[in-house]
């Protein structure tokens, strides 16, 4: 071969070919060199540019991240950490990221006691259980929750750890926010109904497993709806605010008063002993409930009306304890409220009887089943008939003629005495004008106005409307009102009493003495006619105290220009005091007893001879 190509090449033409072979194989490898450079360089800088995209990522990531060493030794934090610590990436660093977890606390204020060892020693993620707390040096308290995730080295070892902290208070006050709406009264901040049943449920739990005895008690406020109809919800609202506290004032911390709806409120005494122990607190709050509530520097009688029911004599369950409370509860207000029942087997059959009623009043009213009665009342001086009060009767059929003191009761609690107390004041005027233009001399009508009606924001627009519809003179119209009624804010009552008297009509305070009895407030009071209770007429003649009583008031009503009417009059010695007492006019059955309208048309017309 050599002498192949010593004979056919020359030597020069060889070493060229040679060089160039040399050459084209140093420009490959230097092609490929910087290929592989150019490679890396990109590879560099993809890299680069992935790390710095992760440190960003991290470092504005919404939860707060925080990286130790293998000792416990914070070496990162973000920014999402530094604003929960209040601490700044400088006091982050080489922070004992045990301090730091020290300020973790669960939902009773403890001390979680979380440390790193937990995961540095044993390898395994930690999360946090449940919701803790982390108060910031600003004062602030946050609700957290997290991990702690251990960190492993290439040789299997950890070299640290990676917490993932998510502040969740925003959702943990949310939270709260739907519980206390689903579970909280929003007006008094007491539990409600839904809170109350679980935790009577409970506690019927607990009384059956120990044994032990629980009361439910219901107690309902008295005619509380007059103040939201005469002042208005938001008042009303504030008044129940005080209501509920003063409550909770009087119980034990083991009780629990929830507001059940309205003007209603329940309370659950669990593991009593006796029986004394619930009838104590029931009388405590009666004492508490006579002294006035004080809004706005006004005075305000609210009385409150209780049932109770006690486990396990009056029920087993929950529905059946809170349903003879209830009854229990109308059982005291049908004794004159203000008061408290514990619950009997019989009264299931008196409310029964009770509902049974209300439904006949309601329809009676429809039906217009009812008459008006007329109690004729004598001026003393002359013996002239020259008022007579109206007194509503009912004709129930079937039945006969139902006394008001069966059914006014319940046509107060149940409202249907307000289309009661209207029929009765256009039926009244009406008559009054019939006999006046048959020629009798006009009379003055006395309408009682009960609580209710008295409280209606239209009570002197309707009035006015009667009078118009029936052509009756309004100062033919005599209305009559409790004291109780009156009491009740007395601001109102002035105010409602001088559009009337404005109007021409005469106004009567009933039953005077009965009850609260205040000369101070009797004084502001727009009246015309001051009325005796019966109670003070019956022993007038022979008990000394009825006798300075009656004297007393008639002397007191006469310097405030007041004419004072006795009623109850029975025997021919109290109306001889009343005679010599200056008393102006008397009814009672001793005079005449109440008459249907034809049978009182009868007096009437005997009405110009001396009566006696």
């Amino acid at each position: 071969m050599l002498f192949m190509i010593e004979r056919n090449v020359s030597i020069p033409i060889l070493f060229v070919l040679i060089v160039s072979m040399i050459a084209i194989f140093l420009i490959a490898l230097l092609i490929h060199i910087l290929n592989s450079r150019n490679k890396a360089n990109k590879a560099y800088r993809e890299l680069k540019k992935h790390h710095e995209w992760l440190e960003g990522t991290v470092l504005s990531i919404g939860e707060a991240i925080i990286a130790t060493d293998e000792k416990g030794i914070v070496t990162f934090s973000n920014y999402e950490a530094q604003k929960l610590f209040s601490l700044s990436e400088k006091q982050f660093l080489n922070k004992n990221f045990d301090d730091l977890l020290d300020l973790l606390r669960d939902q009773d204020g403890k001390n979680r006691n979380i440390t790193l060892d937990i995961v540095l020693n044993k390898g395994s993620k930690f999360e946090f259980e449940g919701l803790s707390i982390i108060v910031s040096k600003d004062g602030k308290e946050y609700y957290v929750s997290g991990s702690i995730t251990p960190v492993w080295g290439e040789m299997g070892d950890i070299v640290g750890t990676v917490s993932a902290i998510k502040d969740i208070t925003e959702l943990k006050r949310n939270e709260k926010k739907i519980y206390n709406m689903e579970y909280f009264d929003s007006i008094t901040g007491l539990p409600n109904k839904m809170l109350f049943i679980d935790r009577l449920n409970i506690a019927l739990a607990n009384a059956r497993r120990n044994g032990t005895k629980l009361a439910v008690i219901l107690l309902d406020l008295d005619n509380f709806k007059t103040i939201n109809d005469t002042l208005g919800h938001a008042f009303g609202d504030r008044i129940l605010m005080q209501i509920a506290e003063k409550i909770k004032e009087l119980l034990r911390e083991a009780d629990t008063v929830a507001r059940f709806g309205g003007d209603e409120f329940i309370i659950l005494q669990p593991a009593l002993k006796d029986i004394t122990d619930i009838t104590r607190v029931a009388d405590r709050i009666l004492e508490n409930f006579r002294t006035p509530w004080i809004l706005e520097g006004r005075e305000y009688y609210i009385t409150a009306s209780m049932g109770i029911a006690v486990y396990p004599n009056d029920g087993q369950d929950e529905g059946t304890l809170v349903k003879n409370a209830d009854i229990a509860m109308y059982r005291a207000k049908d004794k004159g409220k203000n008061n408290y029942e514990l619950f009997m087997e019989s009264m299931n059959r008196k409310i029964i009887d009770k509902l049974n009623l209300e439904n006949a009043l309601r329809h009676a009213i429809g039906k217009e089943e009812f008459v008006l009665y007329y109690q004729p009342q004598v001026d003393i001086a002359s013996g002239e008939i020259i008022s007579v009060e109206a007194l509503i009767r009912w004709n129930r059929k079937g039945v006969g003629l139902v006394q008001p003191l069966e059914f006014i009761p319940i046509a107060e609690e149940s409202g249907l005495i307000i289309p009661l107390g209207e029929w009765v004041l256009k039926n009244a005027c009406r008559q009054n004008v019939n006999w006046i233009n048959s020629g009798f001399k006009p009379l003055t009508m006395a309408v009682n106005l009960s609580a209710k009606q008295f409280q209606q924001r239209d009570l002197v627009e309707m009035i006015e409307r009667i009078l118009y519809d029936t052509g009756m003179e309004p100062t033919l119209l005599e209305l009559e009102i409790t004291e109780s009624t009156a009491m009740q804010d007395i601001d109102f009552t002035v105010d409602v009493l001088r559009k009337l008297r404005e109007k021409g009509i005469r106004i009567s305070l009933d039953d005077f003495g009965t009850g609260y009895s205040s000369l101070n407030y009797l004084k502001i009071l727009p009246l015309d006619t001051l009325k005796i209770d019966k109670s003070f007429i019956h022993d007038i003649a022979s008990n000394t105290n009825e006798e300075a009583i009656a004297k007393s008031v008639i002397g007191i009503a006469h310097k405030m220009n007041l004419m004072v009417v006795a009623e109850g009059v029975e025997t021919n010695e109290q109306l001889e005091f009343l005679k010599d007492h200056m008393c102006d006019k008397v009814q009672g059955y001793l005079l005449s007893k109440p008459l249907p309208s034809d049978q009182l048309e009868k007096i009437l017309k005997k009405n110009n001879e001396q009566m006696f």
